[in-house]
């Protein structure tokens, strides 16, 4: 039996619309795009290809329904994660940054904007606030210096994105 690849959880589309192609990125493979096409909210966000027809993160905007389906997703899961939960208890009532997997920032530093992905509150006994996620809007899910997302390899929230029907 040969060895199954995992397809990748990002792909880049053309899209036929009223106003023409858009180029988009998808948080979807590209068997279950063709087979049941790409739905609105695992659609990453829309770009301008380079002249030579390349992805341009400088181009790429976010689409607000992908926003919202992974705001719903940190509500879900990882709100509940042994990580959070233990990092909540040591700020009581404070803000709880999440910073992006892919980061490098050395831990004595704070990150760039970009790469902090949003927020839970903790409330004074150390517990996240359910459903206090709230997205950065500065987050870039593809940086120009340090590419795109982690997130973009998480497999539990690709699974997560794809057991919910639209």
């Amino acid at each position: 039996m040969a060895d199954e690849q995992e397809l990748p959880l990002l792909n880049i589309f053309e899209v036929e619309t009223d106003e023409g192609i858009r180029h988009v990125v998808g948080f979807v493979d590209a068997v279950r795009a063709g087979a049941e096409g790409v739905p609105t909210r695992s659609i990453v966000g829309a770009f301008q290809p380079t002249s030579e027809g390349g992805f341009d993160p400088e181009s790429f905007g976010a689409n607000p329904e992908f926003i919202a389906a992974f705001t719903d997703f940190m509500n879900d899961e990882p709100s509940r994660s042994e990580d959070v939960v233990a990092q909540a208890r040591t700020i009581p009532s404070q803000w709880l940054y999440i910073v992006d997997p892919r980061d490098e920032t050395p831990d004595e530093d704070d990150p760039p904007a970009t790469n902090i992905v949003g927020c839970y509150a903790v409330d004074d006994t150390g517990q996240v606030v359910p459903n206090s996620f709230q997205y950065n809007g500065q987050h870039l899910w593809f940086c120009p210096r340090d590419g795109a997302s982690g997130l973009l390899n998480d497999r539990n929230f690709f699974d997560w994105m794809h057991s919910r029907g639209e």
